[in-house]
């Protein structure tokens, strides 16, 4: 339970975005296969709305960066 509250309160409920480290505690970023493993834990226990906003985010950021149709290996949070 505790993981899944700590796995919780680094995710973005509204934009689907998994925060895996932060940058002097200033930025947080975001690896797309972190994102990918929290969204399958938390779908295993029952918080299938993590998923969703996880693929959402992920389809996001990878159409936005086009002609590039790949996941860069980290993203910044905040944009």
């Amino acid at each position: 339970r505790r993981s899944a509250l700590a796995a919780a309160q680094h995710t973005d409920a509204e934009w689907g975005a998994t925060a895996s480290s932060y940058d002097r505690g200033i930025r947080a970023y975001c690896w797309p296969r972190d994102a990918i493993w929290v969204s399958g834990a938390m779908d295993r226990i029952g918080h299938t709305d993590f998923g969703r906003g996880a693929f959402e985010w992920l389809d996001r950021v990878r159409s936005k960066d086009r002609p590039f149709t790949y996941w860069f290996q980290k993203y910044s949070i905040d944009g």
